[in-house]
């Protein structure tokens, strides 16, 4: 009887409320009705390409390099249908996407502003993620950092610099040491510009030691080309010689090429910055641990959190497991290094 009773107090409102929306929204004259300036209907229409871009963005992204396929959102193009009605118009953008320099203008700058963002080489996938603060987060991160980046000329061409560095180096190795069991960086190239990038935007906020685990793959391009190993050096190792002095050998034992680790201290753009990248197992990905651990230590050693950063490249294969066991333990107080910086 109570739970009947209940029922029936909750039906009742329900009719209740569900008639006062029929009149709010039927009654022209009533003061609560709805407003009829077209400004705010446009708004609202916006709002919801907004969010339809940043739902389904990521399903037309133009992330195959060759364009064999075309990636279409059908979402998207119905809410592009939708306000096709304001093409040709002067309209207000305020607060509707996170970009300063975009507070009004036509329909096709907001339009391009959302394409360039969300269905570039590059975009970002939310619906998944159910804390709505962390969401929206993440949009106005995403959406200012790509209304702000602009590669320069000069940076255009060092990246280009490192590309054909990377596959002169590998064709080099390839014809010169054939006999020797090595990981180029074919196909994973784009990991000298990334390494190059992380270092020097990390000297410029101020950070002294980098600490680098990461696999086999593009190892040796990434000693050589940015963190300054003496190419002699490697090609002395892979003539079959050893770098470890004879009296710390063990039964005339040596490491394999692939396990190197180097030490350096660079300069980026004035400011000072020591990068060790440390010797990888086998068992590729057991370095994580390692390299978060040194980390923590060096943090520990100097006194501040903001002076270390720990960047850590795995293979497709290794980021769903290690990364994500990783970044869990970043929450316990006694294992946190207060971040690191994972490349896939």
């Amino acid at each position: 009887e109570m739970l009947a009773s209940r029922s029936n107090r909750l039906f009742a409102a329900f009719r209740r409320d569900f008639r006062c929306v029929s009149i709010w929204k039927n009654s022209p004259d009533s003061k609560h009705s709805e407003p009829k300036h077209p400004s705010y209907r446009n708004e609202a229409t916006l709002d919801n390409l907004v969010a339809c871009y940043r739902t389904h963005g990521h399903k037309k992204a133009r992330i195959d390099p060759l364009e064999l396929t075309y990636r279409r959102a059908p979402e998207i193009e119905d809410a592009l249908e939708r306000v096709k009605h304001l093409s040709g118009k002067q309209l207000l953008f305020d607060d509707l996407v996170f970009d300063e320099n975009l507070k009004s203008g036509s329909l096709d700058d907001f339009v391009n502003f959302l394409e360039r963002v969300y269905c570039d080489r590059l975009s970002l996938e939310l619906h998944h993620i159910s804390n709505e603060q962390e969401k929206l987060w993440l949009a106005k991160e995403f959406e200012q950092s790509a209304a702000e980046f602009r590669l320069s000329l000069d940076e255009k061409k060092r990246i280009g610099e490192q590309l054909v560095f990377s596959q002169t180096f590998d064709t080099f190795l390839g014809k010169k040491f054939g006999h020797v069991k090595r990981y180029s960086a074919e196909g994973a190239e784009s990991l000298l510009p990334f390494m190059s990038a992380a270092v020097n935007y990390a000297a410029n906020d101020g950070v002294e030691h980098v600490v680098v685990g990461m696999p086999h793959r593009g190892r040796l391009n990434v000693l050589v080309d940015l963190f300054k190993l003496p190419p002699e050096v490697l090609f002395y190792k892979m003539q079959g010689n050893s770098l470890v002095p004879p009296e710390f050998r063990r039964d005339g034992g040596d490491d394999i090429l692939s396990h190197i680790a180097h030490s350096v201290d660079l300069n980026c753009n004035g400011k000072p910055i020591h990068v060790t990248q440390l010797p990888n197992p086998s068992h590729l990905e057991a370095i994580t641990p390692v390299a978060v651990g040194k980390s923590r230590a060096r943090q520990h050693r100097l006194g501040g959190k903001e002076k270390v950063l720990c960047i850590l490249a795995h293979g497709d294969a290794a980021f769903p497991a290690q990364v994500h066991v990783r970044v869990g333990a970043l929450f316990l107080h006694c294992l946190s290094s207060r971040g690191l910086l994972p490349r896939h």
